[in-house]
C-alpha cells in the first residue's frame, strides 16, 4: 500500500509527498490529495461527532461516513478501521492526528519556534 505524507508548513503551504510503485496507487494519491485540502485543523466538531458516533449503538455508519470525511480513506477502509476500534481490537483514538495515523495518513504540523 502506499503512503503518503501530508505537510502543513508554518505558512500554511500543504505538501502531499509519496512514492507510487504501482499505477493501482493513484487511488491513494488522490485521496493523499483530498485529503490534504482538508488537513489543516480548523475546529474539531467532526472529529467529535465521530467519537460520538463510535460510543452510540447504532451509529456505525456514521462513524464509517465520518472517518472517511476526516481521513479521505476508501468504504471498505473505513468500515474496518471503524470495526475494529468497536470491538478493541484498536484503541479509540485521541484525535484527529490519531485518526489518520491509524488509516495511514501521515501528518507532520511545523514546530513552534
Amino acid at each position: 500500500m502506499a503512503e503518503f505524507t501530508v505537510t502543513i508548513s508554518g505558512n500554511g503551504t500543504i505538501t502531499v509527498a509519496g512514492t507510487l510503485r504501482h499505477a493501482n496507487e493513484v487511488d491513494a494519491f488522490v485521496a493523499a490529495l483530498s485529503y490534504a485540502k482538508r488537513a489543516v485543523p480548523s475546529d474539531d466538531r467532526e472529529f467529535d461527532e465521530f467519537r460520538s458516533a463510535l460510543a452510540t449503538e447504532g451509529q456505525k455508519i456514521q462513524a464509517i461516513k465520518l472517518a472517511r470525511s476526516i481521513t479521505a480513506i476508501g468504504l471498505k477502509e473505513a468500515k474496518d478501521l471503524v470495526e475494529e476500534i468497536a470491538a478493541g481490537s484498536r484503541a479509540v483514538p485521541a484525535d484527529r492526528g490519531d485518526l489518520c495515523r491509524m488509516a495511514g495518513v501521515a501528518i507532520r504540523y511545523p514546530r513552534a519556534a
